[in-house]
């Protein structure tokens, strides 16, 4: 009786395991719904076993990056990425080249 269509990035409550977890990947291949567990657990469902489901769409749980073990290249493929400098120019402190070097091959 899930009526959400499951969507990457948001967090789910199943009501008849009282869990929050949060969408991680949708296969549209085999149909499996990767999903991690707010205590950092992962698992995965296939989408008729989602239909079963009972869930409600909810926010993020307080202070879940703390309990969830992430590595660098897991943010890689995040949809919102947080960077605290994201006004300041990225090349500003990059001194240009005055002189290139070719001309000593």
């Amino acid at each position: 009786m899930a009526t959400h269509v499951p969507s990457i990035g948001k967090w789910y409550h199943d009501i008849a395991d009282s869990r929050l977890f949060k969408i991680i990947a949708i296969d549209d291949y085999t149909l499996n719904i990767d999903i991690r567990y707010e205590d950092g657990e992962y698992s995965d469902i296939d989408l008729n076993s989602w239909s079963q489901m009972a869930v409600v769409q909810t926010s993020p749980p307080q202070d879940w990056h703390g309990s969830i073990k992430t590595i660098d290249s897991e943010w890689l493929f995040t949809d919102s990425l947080y960077s605290s400098a994201a006004d300041s120019d990225p090349f500003a402190g990059i001194e240009p080249d005055t002189q290139f070097g070719w001309d000593e091959y």
